[in-house]
């Protein structure tokens, strides 16, 4: 079809996806101690807009954008944390119930790890 576009779809957290990446599935890692901390991967090149954060993976040529809450998940990340930290760093700061965010937090973490932008630690 001429001039059929692909439509994309934003996560609740504001992280431009494809259809298929808001399908992926979800695997927790876990580390003998408890819950994997999630960290930015310190070769991921990275620059804030006014109003979103452009992130280029290491070893990628493709960069993509998280805007909104999607941001502020990344710049959460500059610690180590947690699935249930950033639950609760996103929902205090959005004023919501920290389940109401798990969901998109995790697929969101599930997409950054993915595109090699995340790095767990135990």
């Amino acid at each position: 079809m001429a001039g059929r576009h692909r439509r994309r779809r934003r996560s609740a957290l504001g992280v431009l996806t494809s259809r298929h990446a808001a399908a992926l599935s979800y695997d927790a890692v876990v580390t003998s101690g408890g819950a994997s901390r999630w960290v930015r991967d310190a070769g991921a090149l990275w620059r804030r807009t006014p109003n979103a954060v452009v992130v280029l993976a290491d070893g990628t040529r493709e960069p993509f954008t998280l805007t909104g809450s999607g941001r502020a998940l990344w710049e959460a990340l500059g610690d180590p944390l947690d699935e249930a930290e950033l639950c609760h760093r996103l929902a205090e700061r959005y004023g919501t119930d920290e389940v109401v965010v798990a969901d998109d937090v995790r697929r969101v973490i599930t997409d950054l790890d993915r595109r090699g932008a995340l790095h767990h630690q135990p």
